[in-house]
């Protein structure tokens, strides 16, 4: 969000995106565990604090990148935590669906910046034509960016965990370190420069979901 300062509405809008990312991720990984009758760890009991459901590092990347992600969760030991696992970055993909939803019937002439704008744009506050248009395009941007990213196979991602077995935990939290680092420490450079390699990944999946809506 630091490439945003000088976009108010696109810094609302990227920040709104991670809160409601961290909370509905939360949300349907606790609902999806209850209605399966399992457990999920911290994200199926954090109901009673948001600051539980959080991860510094993700705040960290999201500072820094315009998207981060949420309290990591164990490696899930049954099919069931696995749903419970999944539910959560789903959630999220939807939600940014319906925002894009809610931007192109707000906005149906308005598909330019769309097509213009890769998502790391987006993620740095790119400019539309109105502040509330960039504040809904960021939600939704934003959305989407913090669910794929969950989603990738590697620590400390959902997606990692998800491929996981459960008596890998302890070699799951020494790589989720390692990749917290590779993330974070290694590419400052490239962050410092506008071009970071986890931006230019979420290009690449994430470009073409976005210029469907144009």
């Amino acid at each position: 969000m630091l490439w945003a300062l000088a976009q108010p509405a696109a810094m609302a809008g990227l920040a709104a995106a991670f809160a409601i990312g961290v909370g509905l991720r939360a949300a349907a990984s606790r609902s999806v565990a209850r209605l399966l009758r399992t457990t999920c760890d911290a994200l199926s009991t954090s109901r009673h604090s948001s600051a539980s459901r959080l991860d510094p590092l993700g705040l960290v990347a999201v500072c820094f990148s315009g998207t981060g992600w949420g309290r990591p969760a164990r490696v899930p030991a049954t099919s069931r935590e696995r749903w419970a696992v999944a539910a959560g970055p789903v959630a999220v993909l939807i939600a940014s669906q319906l925002a894009f939803v809610a931007y192109h019937r707000a906005y149906p002439r308005m598909g330019l910046p769309l097509r213009l704008n890769l998502p790391s744009d987006v993620l740095r506050g790119a400019v539309a034509p109105t502040h509330a248009a960039q504040l809904i395009l960021s939600v939704a941007v934003g959305l989407l960016c913090f669910g794929l990213l969950a989603l990738l196979p590697v620590p400390p991602f959902d997606g990692y965990r998800l491929i996981s077995t459960p008596g890998a935990a302890g070699e799951w939290e020494r790589l989720a370190a390692v990749g917290v680092l590779v993330l974070l420490v290694v590419p400052v450079p490239e962050y410092l420069s506008g071009r970071p390699p986890l931006l230019m990944a979420l290009d690449t999946v994430a470009g073409p979901l976005v210029r469907v809506w144009a």
